[in-house]
């Protein structure tokens, strides 16, 4: 089950290994006609709003 909240859609990973998750949201988002799918891990904790909104600038320029 996703849900959205400021422009963004947040979703349980279900079962699997990290592939198969990862691959599994991706397949999420473009099937519901998204330009494009952004994988955040928990890994990443220092990552600002700045950082990621420089990614999606960069990533739209193609």
């Amino acid at each position: 089950m996703g849900y959205s909240t400021h422009g963004t859609s947040l979703n349980q990973q279900g079962g699997g290994n990290l592939g198969c998750r990862m691959a599994r949201q991706v397949r999420w988002g473009l099937a519901r006609h998204y330009r494009g799918v952004v994988l955040l891990g928990s890994d990443c904790p220092g990552l600002e709003t700045t950082d990621l909104r420089q990614a999606l600038q960069l990533l739209n320029l193609g």
